[in-house]
């Protein structure tokens, strides 16, 4: 059965790095980020203008639309909390630049 893993988390949880430890796993076949649309050159340079325009693209890129897409195409689906939602630690991890204000609004409405 084909396997689609969604990671959900705040900025600096620690999405990239599980993601780069499934990759690393002989039978994943791609993963996709928004992330990747930011490195130019191999640095990242977060425009907060660009996300919808990013979304659109890695979504085409997933060519499905993530949970209901992926199960009517055959795939066992599984979503990942990755973290925790201490703020403060979230924001000494991240590596994009996210204010703490942002990251706290983020946590603030999380649906969990």
């Amino acid at each position: 059965m084909k396997t689609a893993i969604i990671l959900r988390g705040l900025p600096g949880s620690g999405k990239s790095t599980v993601g780069a430890q499934l990759i690393s796993n002989p039978f994943a076949a791609s993963i996709h980020s928004r992330d990747d649309y930011f490195y130019v050159d191999d640095n990242y340079i977060f425009d907060p203008s660009k996300l919808g325009e990013y979304h659109a693209l890695d979504f085409r890129r997933f060519s499905q639309k993530y949970i209901k897409a992926a199960k009517e195409h055959g795939y066992e689906v599984h979503v990942i909390t990755v973290g925790d939602f201490d703020v403060e630690k979230c924001f000494k991890r991240c590596t994009h630049g996210v204010p703490i204000d942002a990251i706290q609004r983020m946590a603030d409405r999380w649906e969990k």
